[in-house]
């Protein structure tokens, strides 16, 4: 989701004169260059679990950290989009978040509930050696 939002619309403006024009977050590189290579690092780790195969050690960690970046930016900039343009104060001219902000931010409530599922997962985990057996025969008291 996160790299999908990359791609999408994030600022959308709106007038008489300038008809509807919006703007990703890829126009001239910035942070939805950052958001996609991390949106698209996050994809590997997800199908490995997907597919059923046991997840890396730092899977949690890595999900988590591009969970982060990602919510940051995408609150960052859904900030900053709403304060340059709620100064404009005229009703010719419409600025809004887009779409693509929106979906990098629940993207990256997703990848948290994803880094924070796989942490668990490995912490169920036993570790060191298995607990020793009972002689046979023995009864416990």
């Amino acid at each position: 989701m996160v790299a999908v939002g990359s791609v999408l619309p994030w600022l959308t403006i709106s007038g008489p004169q300038i008809g509807t024009a919006s703007k990703s977050g890829m126009g001239g590189g910035g942070d939805g260059l950052m958001t996609l290579v991390v949106g698209l690092l996050a994809l590997p780790l997800g199908l490995r679990r997907l597919v059923g195969r046991k997840p890396a050690r730092f899977s949690g960690v890595a999900v988590l950290a591009i969970a982060a970046l990602s919510g940051l930016v995408a609150f960052v900039d859904i900030s900053d989009v709403q304060s340059r343009f709620s100064d404009i104060g005229s009703d010719a001219i419409s600025a809004s978040v887009g779409p693509g902000l929106w979906v990098i931010a629940a993207g990256a409530f997703v990848l948290a509930v994803g880094g924070i599922g796989l942490l668990a997962e490995r912490r169920s985990e036993p570790v060191g050696l298995p607990p020793p057996k009972a002689p046979p025969g023995w009864i416990p008291s």
